[in-house]
């Protein structure tokens, strides 16, 4: 008998972005795919999602950690802090798997190594089973539970230079302890707060997550940061008129070049609110905005380098005209991209002194 190979479901209707780079791969999926140490530094990147509640953040994944992942300073001055430990393991969590980090936060609290964190998560990319729950939310089952299970699981792995014994003094200890501050941060919590960081576009792709603020109209004066590319906008309005033009009551009588020289403006805080959202919505560090620049400077520069125009003015319309075909499709923030943020970025590149009119 003849087999056949079967065709894959769905193929008649691969979208070009899939023919690209594949199916896409759900978050919660590539969650549980990544790498151990990549996901430590996740949930260092998910915690800036929190605004201003942590004034610092460590880490100290490894060996030495004492049972403590990352910190998350309330009141660093005070030591106030929560703590987030991290379980990058193939399943949901179940107590076999904790008992140790229980008693790591025991010992080093019970020989004061450090102060009780207000808050003790675990962050795992399964969460929690069924039963590690059950015991989270019961804290006489989880003290009792800990005792029974301490010499096996945590006696002689709390601390490789000796046992920790279960004297009547730790005892005393653990049936004392609140673990009321123990909880766990479910994955599907972990990513609707990731989604809020500049880093969710870079981790898991799916597009920029914030929405750009609405755009803000120009100021009536003219601010310092304007002053090179509004002295380039006056040089081409003196190659215009002849005339000397260094500020706005020189044109005035100009109806023409008065709304023009408000559009430039316009566009000019256009994408400045561009860049700003270049700062908000993508990981620190970026250079979009930068590579947005100098891919309108590639996309104008036959024009710009052009002699064959009457004045400045035409110049920059013709300029202004060209950066507007281009599509800029590989930057990051196209999807963002208005006809006047390509516009207004050509009055970037004159702030920088990069292109003039003239």
């Amino acid at each position: 008998m003849k087999n056949e190979l079967p065709s894959p479901k769905g193929i008649n209707r691969l979208s070009n972005a899939e023919i690209l780079t594949g199916n896409i791969i759900a978050p919660l999926d590539r969650l549980s795919i990544i790498d151990e140490d990549t996901y430590e530094d996740m949930v260092l990147e998910w915690l800036t999602s929190f605004g201003n509640k942590y004034e610092k953040l460590m880490s100290f994944a490894g060996s030495g950690d004492k049972g403590r992942d990352v910190i998350a300073y309330t009141d660093y001055a005070n030591g106030k802090c929560e703590f987030y430990q991290c379980k990058h393991y193939k399943s949901a969590l179940t107590p076999s798997d904790v008992y140790l980090e229980f008693g790591k936060l025991i010992y080093y609290t019970f020989n004061k190594d450090y102060e009780c964190p207000l808050k003790f998560y675990f962050v795992a990319p399964h969460g929690i089973g069924a039963k590690l729950h059950e015991l989270i939310g019961d804290i006489n089952l989880l003290r009792k539970s800990l005792l029974e299970n301490w010499d096996e699981k945590c006696k002689n792995k709390i601390t490789k230079t000796k046992q920790v014994e279960l004297d009547q003094t730790l005892v005393d200890y653990i049936n004392n302890f609140d673990f009321t501050i123990i909880s766990s941060v479910e994955p599907i919590e972990f990513i609707e707060g990731y989604k809020k960081t500049t880093y969710y576009s870079y981790r898991f792709g799916g597009g920029l997550q914030k929405s750009r603020k609405e755009i803000a109209v120009s100021p009536v004066s003219i601010s310092s940061n304007e002053i090179p590319y509004v002295r380039n906008i006056y040089d081409a309005y003196s190659s215009r008129l002849n005339k000397v033009i260094n500020s706005q009551n020189d044109f005035k009588e100009e109806e023409a070049l008065v709304k023009h020289f408000l559009r430039q403006r316009n566009n000019f805080y256009h994408a400045d609110s561009l860049e700003q959202f270049s700062r908000d919505a993508l990981p620190l560090g970026n250079d979009a905005f930068s590579a947005l620049k100098n891919e309108v400077c590639e996309q104008i520069i036959e024009v710009y380098e052009s002699d064959d125009y009457k004045d400045g003015v035409a110049k920059m319309d013709e300029i202004i005209k060209m950066a507007k075909t281009g599509n800029y499709n590989s930057n990051p923030l196209a999807g963002e991209l208005k006809s006047n943020d390509k516009a207004g970025i050509c009055h970037h590149l004159s702030n920088e002194n990069r292109i003039k009119w003239i």
